[in-house]
């Protein structure tokens, strides 16, 4: 009986032993539960190797993982806070010191002068975007910089009234504090002589003959502005 009962005894022992690495492996490879789930989303991961994905786990602060949504159901617990988004866009957080999104993202489709280092390259750059897009109604664009016009320091009409004198031109600066137009531009927007400055800023003139020159500084310009659909 002794002799049995420690056969059976041992043999119980070989078998929690065999089991224990078994269960190990078991709990080594259950991912740790999310502490939220984001589902049916249309993830743009920003990983070339998988640039889209249906959800997303995350915990602690971090995302933990990402994938259909289906895949990522292992990582729900009780306690995981489901967000189901219903298949629209996610996109990763952006983080900037200073940024104007929209403005920002619409610049990315005009005309970029922020390597432009003299009037010359920004009339080359403003043509050929000009005949590349022979259906856009207003040539717009970015990233002029001041010492470009030497000692005036201010753009003119008359540089881009050279290369687009059919359709109207609107430039802003790179620091985003002071414009450029060209005639057509003013003539839709019926900026003359005669118009007086606005609050919180002026129109450059000639002054010779009190014609506007194109230029603007801060504030004004508000009838462009509505001409373009920026404020009504």
């Amino acid at each position: 009986m002794l002799k049995i009962a420690k056969s059976g005894l041992a043999a119980s022992l070989l078998v929690i032993t065999l089991m224990m690495p078994l269960s190990t492996s078991t709990q080594a490879q259950s991912p740790q539960l999310a502490d939220a789930l984001i589902v049916n989303a249309h993830v743009y991961t920003v990983n070339a190797k998988q640039p889209w994905a249906e959800a997303v786990a995350i915990r602690g602060g971090n995302i933990a993982a990402v994938g259909s949504t289906q895949e990522l159901e292992k990582f729900r617990g009780p306690s995981t806070k489901v967000i189901d988004v219903g298949g629209h866009l996610v996109l990763p957080g952006f983080t900037d010191a200073h940024i104007h999104f929209m403005e920002g993202s619409q610049s990315l489709v005009r005309v970029h002068l922020d390597e432009a280092k003299s009037i010359a390259e920004v009339q080359k750059l403003v043509k050929e975007f000009a005949d590349k897009h022979p259906d856009i109604p207003w040539i717009l664009g970015r990233g002029w910089s001041y010492p470009i016009f030497g000692e005036a320091a201010l753009p003119d009409k008359k540089f881009l009234d050279e290369v687009v004198p059919d359709r109207p031109v609107y430039l802003t600066a790179f620091d985003g504090h002071s414009w450029w137009a060209n005639s057509k531009a003013l003539q839709l927007a019926g900026i003359t002589a005669k118009t007086p400055d606005p609050p919180n800023g002026f129109i450059v003139r000639n002054p010779a003959t009190g014609e506007p020159t194109g230029a603007r500084i801060p504030t004004p310009f508000q009838r462009m502005a509505v001409l373009l659909g920026w404020i009504r």
